[in-house]
């Protein structure tokens, strides 16, 4: 805290008055660029969290923490859609060519979003896919294999790719700001 010291005449007497100032540090406007679309989070006090709408479900958030030190943590999310998600839950599992679909839509990681990754995985585990491999013929479950390793290999590139490994724009600066202690 900054203490400053200001003098000023109270009735007939003068008198020198105390006060304190403190500094809160914000963590600064940003936008983060993930699978998930650009987002923004707005300034935040220090051990806040942000939450921003979105950019393909408004109806779900990005949440942001703001640390101790007034810096970003990497963001959660888990909660927001890709630009591929809908076309994702449309493909039912039932042939090989909705496998070669499913690797199709997920050939670009960097656009994989983590709900994608939970949505590919589900259907490449379940029943449908053990359909699938049963009433293909034996020479095509190659090429089936071929496919589901092809999925299963993007979705364990896009669950390792981090929103802080892309690139960041800062639009304001906001570190600080003064307030009187009373």
């Amino acid at each position: 805290a900054v203490v400053s010291t200001q003098s000023g005449h109270y009735g007939q007497a003068t008198c020198d008055v105390a006060y304190a100032l403190e500094t809160i540090e914000y963590c600064e406007n940003a936008i983060e660029q993930s699978a998930a679309g650009d987002i923004t989070f707005y300034p935040v006090q220090a051990g806040q969290k942000a939450r921003s709408p979105c950019p393909f479900n408004n109806d779900s958030y990005a949440v942001r923490q703001c640390n101790a030190q007034a810096e970003w943590e990497e963001p959660d999310i888990t909660e927001c859609d890709s630009i591929n998600t809908g076309k994702i839950k449309k493909i039912t599992v039932e042939s090989e060519d909705s496998v070669n679909d499913l690797k199709e839509k997920t050939k670009d990681t960097n656009v994989i979003a983590p709900k994608d990754i939970e949505i590919v995985v589900s259907k490449m585990k379940g029943d449908e896919m053990k359909h699938v491999f049963n009433s293909s013929t034996t020479t095509s479950i190659k090429g089936l294999a071929e496919n589901s390793m092809a999925v299963m290999s993007n979705m364990m590139v896009a669950s390792r790719s981090s929103p802080t490994n892309q690139k960041k724009e800062k639009s304001t600066d906001c570190d600080s700001a003064l307030i009187p202690l009373l």
